[in-house]
Order: structure tokens, then sequence, then C-alpha cells
């Protein structure tokens, strides 16, 4: 997509789009001088003027603005120099990260205490989830069978042979062996312990606990795979319950809040992995979700999936799909009637609802052509607001706290963590590697239950080849100080004098040469060239703009003396 900016369009945007960073400064201060500098690359220029304001009087007044352009302003601890998929404790108190060894999983468990953190724990399993009290955490236990090394064995051998269809049946023989060899297993945060629990001969998946402590599960009988269903486990005495009862297939059991109630799905099909060569049992029902109590039983279904709970107990959202609609619909479990309310619904891509703690608001990710952007709806009134406005893609909202939420922005290869604020739309970067010339890729985060905290995976260094990703703890709130942030520009300025330094020795012997051919271009030519692709419309490839764009280049660059060719590709979708 082609865009004409005028010098006024240009001043707009740049006063938008910083002034939804940071508080508004006006065009003649001290940091817009800086920061203009920067802005256009001047990065010697704009540190010395930042360094002469925090050196200053008006330190505090742009001590903010200052941290969050040139890279952090919150404390942030390394936790691992190699890990994946942190975890929090609900009493925000302990945290858990895999940590690859290469001899299988393990999980490492850290506090938090005041001076930083401290790995406590290492523990071998997977998936593991902290009690509400903080005092016991569950995870997953597989045993190495013969049998699952000689798959693996065969899987390796099938991926050589590239052949497709022995990979896929392999790996769900994989899938099924090591469920059938998966326990459910309790540790003890303090003495360190671990016991294996007792689910029968139950296949277990999606265990989570209740604010009582009990363990729900969705569990499945080997010998009757034509159901699945939610049990409870209570870890002081170990008693085993069976919750449903009707035929069908059940999973992923949520505790609502604040009730004896909980939520969970139903599927046509078996959420379970099933053996080999055997018939995959199904109803002739939709995808739902059904609310439950226990001493009511079932109390209500809707047809759905991806069902969400607000902190406080009070609201569920979900998504429907029919034909080439999606829609998000919400319900107020305080009220009576249980009914689904549709808030959203749009042909284009609609993901990731998440509701805010007092369940008032309801932000989702939509895809309106080729972006991805935040969006909000207030669930008193089902009013609209579109809360995030970059050309990049901003994804992933999660609510920290009532006001403000948790957004990455960027693709999949380079993303970054930012907070916005939900009423002003102020937005800024949360995490960095505090560098001029290299980015932090992030590529998993965790917020703390509390909202004060954040766990990062990253690679933090900018090499984006490394397989390396370190965990990081960024503590919201805590702001750095002002000699941090003055030790960081000090560095930056060094390295930025050495830099330029050895370009200019570089760049001498034909800086003559360059210079007389950067004095031939002209920006009023430029900018005409990007008004005439502007006039066109759209350049998508489903518009006409696309081919009067093609031809207006290829034509333009024959003009020059260049001999252009045009190269065709298979687009994808339905195009």
């Amino acid at each position: 997509m082609i865009r004409t900016f005028t010098t006024f369009f240009l001043l707009f945007t740049f006063l938008f789009i910083h002034t939804a960073q940071a508080q508004v400064q006006p065009p003649n201060s001290p940091y817009m001088e800086g920061y203009l500098k920067w802005d256009e690359g001047n990065y010697i220029g704009a540190i010395e003027d930042f360094l002469e304001i925090l050196n200053g009087p008006d330190a505090d007044l742009y001590f903010d603005d200052i941290a969050k352009l040139t890279g952090e302003i919150y404390e942030v601890d390394e936790i691992s120099e190699d890990g994946r998929s942190p975890v929090f404790s609900p009493d925000n108190t302990h945290f858990m990260w895999n940590y690859l060894t290469g001899d299988g999983p393990v999980m490492k468990i850290g506090k938090i205490t005041e001076s930083g953190v401290e790995a406590v724990h290492t523990v071998e399993g997977s998936d593991l989830q902290f009690s509400p009290n903080g005092r016991h955490a569950i995870f997953f236990g597989t045993e190495a069978t013969q049998k699952l090394e000689q798959l693996q064995s065969e899987l390796s051998e099938a991926f050589n042979a590239r052949d497709r269809a022995a990979i896929n049946r392999l790996r769900g023989e994989m899938q099924y062996e090591a469920l059938l060899n998966t326990s459910l297993y309790v540790f003890d945060l303090q003495s360190g312990s671990t016991e294996k629990l007792d689910t029968g001969n139950l296949l277990v998946r999606t265990p989570s606990f209740d604010e009582n402590g009990t363990i729900w599960f969705a569990g499945s009988d080997p010998n009757q795979p034509d159901r699945s269903d939610i049990y409870t486990l209570n870890l002081t005495d170990g008693s085993l319950n069976q919750i449903t009862t009707d035929p069908g297939f059940y999973d992923a059991p949520m505790a609502v809040p604040g009730s004896d109630r909980v939520i969970f799905n139903t599927y046509s099909s078996s959420p379970f992995p099933s053996p080999a060569d055997s018939e995959r049992n199904s109803y002739d029902i939709e995808n739902g979700i059904v609310l439950f109590s226990q001493d009511q039983g079932e109390i209500q279904k809707w047809n759905g999936q991806a069902p969400i709970l607000s902190k406080n107990g009070n609201r569920l959202a979900f998504l429907t799909s029919q034909d080439d609609v999606t829609a998000i619909h919400s319900v107020n479990l305080n009220d009576s009637s249980l009914e689904a309310v549709e808030f959203v619904s749009s042909t284009d891509p609609i993901q990731n609802p998440e509701l805010s703690p007092d369940g008032s608001k309801l932000a989702y990710m939509l895809r309106e052509e080729i972006s991805w952007d935040l969006h909000m709806v207030h669930t008193s009134d089902g009013s609209h607001e579109k809360f995030s406005y970059d050309i990049q893609h901003e994804l992933f909202p999660h609510f920290l706290n009532d006001e403000k939420v948790l957004g990455m922005m960027g693709e999949s290869r380079h993303r970054r963590s930012h907070i916005y604020d939900v009423n002003t739309k102020d937005f800024y970067r949360l995490f960095h590697n505090n560098s001029i010339r290299t980015v932090s890729m992030e590529n998993d985060w965790e917020p703390s239950p509390d909202g004060t905290k954040l766990l990062v995976v990253a690679q933090r260094g900018g090499d984006t080849i490394a397989p390396e990703q370190g965990v990081y703890l960024v503590r919201i709130g805590d702001k750095i100080s002002k000699q941090t942030l003055i030790d960081r520009l000090e560095a930056n300025l060094r390295s930025e004098q050495e830099l330029l330094a050895k370009a200019e020795k570089m760049f001498e012997p034909i800086h003559d040469s360059v210079k007389d051919l950067t004095e031939q271009i002209n920006l009023t030519r430029i900018y005409h060239y990007q008004k005439d692709l502007y006039d066109f419309g759209s350049k998508h490839i489903s518009q006409p703009g696309n081919q009067k764009a093609i031809d207006y280049i290829y034509e333009t660059l024959e003009s020059f003396g260049y001999e252009p060719e045009l190269q065709w590709f298979n687009p994808s979708g339905d195009i």
C-alpha cells in the first residue's frame, strides 16, 4: 500500500503518533527537538539533547518520554538465557518456565522477591499449573516406554524419507501412546516433594484449579472411546468424582470465580487422540459451551467455542462461526435469563476475545483488509470503539486491569509488547534491549494475575538466527532510575560516535561521487510520483488500482531508460 505525505500530513501524523505514546509536548520543547533528531536518524544529536535535559532542571518533566523512546522504562530481570512457555502463580509470587536442556521436558520454578528473583525448584514434566494458595502445583509426567522410543525412531525415518502419510500416522500413534503413559502429578512448593495423583485408568487433559484448590479435568476411559467426561479430584483426600453423566464429549473445565459453577466445552467428536486405525466416534451436534452447577447440574448451554471468563466471574464471552460470519457473544452470569447477547459480528476475521477483570469491557482482534487492530465493546450498553491505530498488526489483547490492556505489535518475527490505555488511547512499548540499532524480538508473554509484572520470552540481543530465547521479568510500574537512563544514553552515545567515525573513514573514497548523485534527487518529483499512485485508489491485487499502478510504474521506469519486466505469481486464498 502506497501513501502520499504532504508537509502538513507529516506534521499531523507525527503529533498523533507522538502524543499517542507519551504526554503532549509543545513543538518547541527541548524533548521535541531531540525527538525530531531521533526520528530522522541523528541519534548522536538526539542523545546529546536528552542528556542535557536529564542533567538539567526539567529532568523529571521529560524522563518518561526519553526512557520510552530510547528503551525500557521499567526494571527488567533476566530469568534464563533460554526458555519457553512461562506461567505465573495465582498469588503473583511464583512463576515457571520450560528450560530447554535437550534431555527431556524440564521446568524451572522461580520466586519473586523485592530484590530480584531466585530459582527454587526444578521439575521434570510439562504443563505445570499453580494452585490458588500458592502451596502446590500440578503437572503432567510421561513415562518413556520402549514403544514410544520405537515410534520416535520410525517418525525420524519417515521425516528423512519425506513420507507424509507415514509422518501423519506415526504422529497420531505417538500422541495416543504418550497419553496412555502420561499421569498427573502434584508438587509441593515448600518441601519440593512430588506425588503421583490417582486418576484410575483415565486419560487426562486440560486440568485446572477452582478457588478451593480442587482440580477439574477432562477424562476419557480408553475402553469407552465414545465419550469423555468432566471429573474433579480433591487434593486433600484424593477423592475422584465424575461430574458429567450424559453421553457426549466434554473438555476444558473452567471454574467460575465466586460460585460453585463451572464452564466447559462440548464437542461432536472426541478431543482425545485415538488408537491407530480406529474409527472416530462422533455425535450429530454442534460444538457448545455448558454452564454447570455442582448442586443443580447443567444450567444452560450455548452453541459456540473458545469461552472466556471475567476475573470476577460475572461475565462469559465466546465465539461463534456460521458460514462466513464470525461473532462474539457475551452472557451476564448474574442475570437469571443467561441470555447470550451478540456484541460483535463480521465477515472479517475476529480472534482472541478478552474480558476486563470486572467484565465491563470486551477487547478483541479484528482484521479489516490486511492489518489486525484492537477493538473494544462496553458490555453495559454495547457501544464500540477502536483503541489501536498503528499501521502494523496489533494483536492478543490482555487486560492488566480494568483500564490497561497489554497488546502485541508487529509481525510474528519481530513483535513487541505495548501497554494501551483504553480511555485515553495512549500506548507505549514495554520491553526492549536498550540499544539503538537492534530490536528485541518477543515470542511469548505471560502477565501476572494482578497485572503488575510480565514474563517475556525474547531474543533480546536481536539475533533472529540463534535458537536461544531468553526469559525476562518486567516489573510494570517499577521505573528505572535516572542514573540508569543516563548510563544507557551515554553508552549508546559512545557506540554511535564510534560507528560514525568508522563509517566516515570507509565512505571517504566515494564521498564526492555519491554527493553528486544525491544532489540530483528532486523531492517534488518524488511527491508527484507518490500522488499519482495514491490517486489510483487501493493497490490491493483484487482492486483496479493494482493494474493501474503496475502500468504506471512500468512505463515510468521505462522512461528513465530501464528495461523493466513483469513478474507473475500465484496469490494465496480466493483471489
